[in-house]
């Protein structure tokens, strides 16, 4: 019975997957306000229940795509405890690809972007990488968005200057304006 559940995670993991990378593939090529799910499904050669097993929208599957990216960075990078490397860890080992960034910008999908940020630095801080920066936990989902914020306008900001600065030259900047 374990494997067969196992098996079930496994090929649902590969079946959101499938999707994920269908989406992707539409936004190089059309606008994600035009993008149905219906075309999702054609291009990932799943049925409709399929795609509402696994997403319950299209920015649910954008999310998706970045935790995905996330959780893999975290997986490599599990946080030192040092709020300083674990920002430029971050920089130094960006999980999203210059590409994807331009994606989302010209898709006008930072939102999906900020919310994996804020969830990825929720999970930090739960490690109490950030944490000795309030005296208070009941004011962390308020540090975690400043956060969040500031790394997810220094990529914003990045982007728009063409990539001009190294990912060292961001870790230094970030460390700068959140005080680290």
């Amino acid at each position: 019975m374990a494997k067969t559940k196992e098996a079930g995670c496994i090929q649902q993991e590969q079946t959101r997957a499938a999707i994920a990378e269908a989406l992707l593939l539409l936004l190089q090529k059309e606008d994600f306000s035009e993008i149905t799910v219906t075309r999702i499904c054609q291009e990932a050669g799943v049925a409709r229940q399929t795609w509402y097993r696994n997403f319950s929208s299209r920015e649910a599957a954008v999310a998706y795509i970045l935790s995905r990216k996330l959780t893999a960075f975290r997986r490599n990078y599990p946080g030192t405890g040092d709020p300083a490397a674990d920002i430029q860890d971050l920089f130094l080992h960006l999980p999203f690809s210059k590409d994807l960034l331009l994606l989302l910008c010209r898709q006008r999908l930072c939102q999906p972007l900020l919310k994996a940020l804020n969830h990825h630095i929720g999970l930090s801080m739960a490690g109490s990488s950030f944490r000795h920066l309030l005296e208070c936990r009941d004011y962390d989902p308020y540090l975690a968005g400043q956060i969040s914020g500031t790394i997810l306008q220094i990529l914003l900001t990045w982007t728009q200057l063409g990539f001009a600065q190294s990912k060292e030259e961001l870790a230094a900047i970030a460390k700068a304006f959140l005080l680290l």
